[in-house]
């Protein structure tokens, strides 16, 4: 493609379209090829325009790395919301509910969780996407806030007398390493007698946070 061509092709994207174009195609290739082929280049490539194009919004491959994780993290962040207002004033239904959306979350998209919580990207670099995202508009300002919308379901529950009197960021973080746990043995196909289909995995997720709630309520 000739110089002339590439800058044409790219001038057919507005702003805000060339971004999220990007976006989409990097999202597609982390699915297809890994985090480790993963380049602007070849970001570029996907959506047709030239190489210099993706730099005007990532100043590196780390940069749209960030972008697509805190889209994974807005996401989980919206499932551990709608958890809770599922079921209004019943938090040990409202936290069966949020590890059953947690763990069709990673089902769905492995390549994004292990992106969100394999350590690839530094955490001042999502910061700093995330600043930049809420400065101009595109994400509210608790987009990274899933463990604190977790937590409010846990606070209600001990708040109603429903769960145990203990630390709530404790009972919180062990909910949440018990059901990622699960998420990460699903993925990994360690089971010797895995789930088959959507139905079997809910089941499977449901009754472990069902054994979760054991340590979780009071004991009556």
């Amino acid at each position: 493609m000739s110089v002339e061509k590439e800058e044409r092709s790219d001038r057919t994207y507005h702003h805000g379209d060339l971004r999220a174009a990007l976006l989409r195609a990097g999202g597609k290739l982390l699915v297809e090829e890994g985090v480790e082929n993963l380049t602007l280049r070849r970001v570029a490539r996907e959506v047709g325009v030239s190489h210099a194009a993706p730099y005007r919004h990532f100043k590196d491959k780390e940069s749209l790395l960030a972008a697509i994780t805190l889209s994974g993290f807005y996401k989980l962040t919206m499932l551990m919301k709608s958890a809770k207002t599922s079921n209004p004033g019943a938090p040990r239904e409202q936290l069966v509910k949020a590890g059953v959306n947690y763990i069709q979350m990673a089902l769905a998209h492995p390549e994004m969780m292990q992106l969100m919580f394999g350590g690839t990207i530094k955490r001042v670099i999502l910061e700093q996407e995330f600043e930049r995202a809420v400065k101009l508009g595109e994400y509210p300002r608790d987009a990274l806030d899933a463990f604190e919308k977790l937590e409010e379901i846990v606070d209600v529950g001990v708040e109603s007398g429903t769960f145990r009197q203990k630390d709530v960021h404790e009972l919180t973080l062990l909910a949440w390493s018990t059901v990622h746990g699960l998420a990460m043995i699903l993925l990994g196909k360690q089971l010797q007698e895995p789930p088959e289909g959507p139905e079997a995995v809910e089941a499977l997720t449901k009754c472990l946070c069902e054994d979760l709630l054991l340590g979780v309520l009071v004991r009556s």
